[in-house]
């Protein structure tokens, strides 16, 4: 289950105290009651209407997943 709401901008890396100031961009719902609550990991930006990570954000995770795989199974090389 993807938790998800509705906002008026894209959000930036919220890992900070930035959250509080968050909540009159966001529209709440049942599963997130409070943006305060909610956190992005990632830098994001608009595309065809939904708030993905960056170009940047997206090959770091991408990077730091593949080399978690390759520690655990040695099967890192393997995905593109």
């Amino acid at each position: 289950m993807y938790y998800a709401v509705c906002v008026s901008e894209c959000p930036l890396n919220m890992q900070d105290d930035m959250m509080g100031n968050y909540d009159d961009k966001c529209k709440t719902n049942d599963d997130i009651p409070s943006c305060t609550a909610a956190t992005a990991l990632y830098d994001t930006q608009v595309s065809m209407g939904y708030c993905i990570p960056t170009k940047e954000d997206s090959l770091e995770a991408y990077a730091m997943i593949q080399e978690e795989i390759e520690k655990q199974s040695g099967m890192g090389q393997y995905i593109v």
